[in-house]
């Protein structure tokens, strides 16, 4: 249900993640603790059921008055991607098999730049929003075992439809000096992986919330952030605790002096 605003946006469930494997030329796992992941981040992308076709950008029609603030918008999401290299210099390429699903507001993503309303006018925005860029941490999952992880908790689609999602591990590191970041050529991609196709919701449509998988509560635990059903009833638990009490005060005010 996320639409074009940020009011009723919720992220897709479960959150993707990511699992990178380190391997010598020989083809033996590297251990995680032996392996610097300080420049290493992963950039995710929306891309159609096909995985052939971006599905990144869509139009939408807006008040000619509210055209400027959607203007300005994208240009600050623009802002907050990377450069990256075309798909033509990815080095390798395997598939995951993540299952999500998302909820977004009743929208279309085929509008076209006309319309017969002339206080209309259509711009483009950002079909997938929210956190795009995940940097790695180095957590234990359900068998205690250490692994090197990458973790998008708060992804969310504005139109609704079949997508998948197109994830590139890049190294930012500079060519020169692998102890210092790149900042003066485009970073190379090292690989990429594509999720399954998932289907992004109406909030007519919408089934519910998946529950938080095991390995997203094991995280959870160790800080991350991802959002489990636990959380959300001790919040509404703790709400209703605090609306009860504001009720019993204010009760107690009302009530005359003897």
């Amino acid at each position: 249900m996320c639409g074009f605003g940020d009011k009723d946006r919720r992220p897709i469930s479960p959150p993707p993640i990511l699992k990178l494997l380190v391997r010598t030329q020989q083809g033996m796992l590297l251990s995680p603790q032996d392996i610097d992941t300080s420049f290493f981040v992963v950039l995710c992308d929306c891309y159609d059921e096909t995985g052939m076709s971006p599905a990144n950008m869509i139009l939408h029609s807006v008040p000619i008055s509210s055209s400027s603030s959607a203007q300005q918008q994208q240009e600050h999401e623009q802002q907050q991607s990377i450069a990256v290299p075309s798909s033509s210099s990815v080095a390798s390429r395997s598939s995951s098999s993540t299952t999500t699903t998302a909820a977004v507001a009743t929208s279309s993503s085929s509008a076209t730049t006309t319309t017969s309303n002339t206080n209309k006018t259509t711009v483009k925005m950002k079909n997938l929003v929210g956190s795009c860029i995940a940097s790695p941490s180095k957590l234990y999952n359900e068998q205690q075992e250490l692994g090197i992880y990458f973790v998008f908790h708060d992804l969310s689609l504005r139109s609704e439809g079949r997508f998948r999602l197109m994830f590139s591990l890049i190294d930012i590191s500079s060519p020169d000096d692998s102890k210092s970041v790149n900042t003066k050529s485009i970073s190379h991609i090292v690989t990429t992986t594509t999720s399954d196709v998932f289907t992004a919701f109406t909030a007519k449509n919408f089934p519910g919330v998946v529950p938080p998988t095991q390995l997203s509560q094991c995280f959870a635990k160790q800080g991350v952030k991802i959002p489990t059903r636990r959380d959300t009833k001790s919040k509404r638990m703790r709400k209703s605790s605090e609306t009860n009490k504001d009720d019993e005060q204010q009760l107690q005010r009302e009530q005359p002096n003897e």
